[in-house]
């Protein structure tokens, strides 16, 4: 069963191809909390389905050992919210060819609809069984901030700065404009 090395929510991912040298990969600005200003929906309550807008990507390397060549396994990636309830699932299936493997998942947008602590879950189980052999658990933050203390962390109101392990991100929800009758 391969040996999981590395497995962490990252910014950016970048893998060095062949001319530059031996595909190596490097993790840009590792993500361990996001403060977020999320706005008021029509009604004035919080935006119940708000999503900071970033990319980011999910990364995780593992040691193959002998006798997993041939084999084929199947990953998850879950994100929950705090409450319990999933935020999303992405299985990723690969077959052992070489002796690292690498899977890296790019999402689009980050749920913040909720502050305190989301989990990040990793299993890995052989291709086709239900049971997962390997199981890794990332904590990732999430506060709501108001918009004076998003200023101050760099952010602006719609959009984020990144800065260091922290994103700052200001969500502000659309208000309509009021149609005037038409004499």
């Amino acid at each position: 069963m391969p040996r999981l090395l590395v497995f962490a929510p990252c910014e950016k991912t970048i893998i060095s191809g062949a001319e530059a040298g031996d595909g190596s990969a490097s993790l840009i600005s590792i993500i361990q909390a996001i403060n977020a200003q999320v706005g008021e929906d029509r009604n004035g309550g919080k935006v119940e389905k708000a999503v900071a807008p970033m990319r980011w990507h999910i990364f995780s390397l593992w040691l193959m050992e002998a006798d997993d060549t041939g084999r084929s396994y199947e990953q998850d990636f879950k994100l929950t919210f705090p409450s319990g309830k999933t935020a999303f699932k992405q299985t990723i299936r690969f077959t052992q060819t070489k002796q690292f493997q690498r899977v890296v998942a790019q999402i689009i947008g980050f749920p913040v609809s909720e502050s305190g602590e989301y989990g990040l879950s990793l299993h890995l189980r052989e291709a086709e069984s239900e049971i997962p052999k390997v199981e890794a658990y990332f904590p990732l933050f999430v506060a709501h901030v108001k918009h004076e203390i998003a200023e101050q962390a760099g952010g602006e109101s719609v959009q984020g700065i990144r800065r260091s392990s922290r994103v700052s991100i200001g969500i502000k929800q659309k208000k309509k404009k009021p149609v005037s009758p038409k004499a």
